[in-house]
């Protein structure tokens, strides 16, 4: 196995903990950025689909201090950005609103 490689455990909902449990314990530093990114990005769609949009964006946040421009291309982070404005009330927290006017969205 190369150190490019990334394993993801299994999970079974009847034996284990939850994948938000231990995720955001996993070390990745030693990954390459686009990894560590990647790492980031999943880790935000696990918060979003367990509809803990405030985490997800939070890690999205801070995976975008590290890496903008991976965060801001990376198709996965545009999908879940765009699918937060669609889904906010009236008007997207302003975090998110800030965000989305970074992405290339269209």
């Amino acid at each position: 196995m190369s150190h490019f490689t990334v394993c993801r455990p299994r999970w079974n909902s009847a034996t284990s903990r939850s994948p938000l449990t231990s995720a955001p314990q996993v070390d990745v530093s030693a990954l390459p950025t686009e990894r560590r990114v990647r790492h980031v990005i999943e880790l935000a769609r696990a918060y979003s689909a367990w509809n803990r949009r405030d985490e997800a964006l939070s890690v999205l946040l801070d995976a975008e201090q590290q890496a903008p421009e991976q965060v801001r291309h990376h198709i996965m982070s545009r999908q879940l950005v765009r699918t937060w404005v669609r889904q906010g009330q009236n008007k997207p927290q302003q975090q998110l609103a800030d965000l989305a006017s970074r992405l290339p969205l269209a």
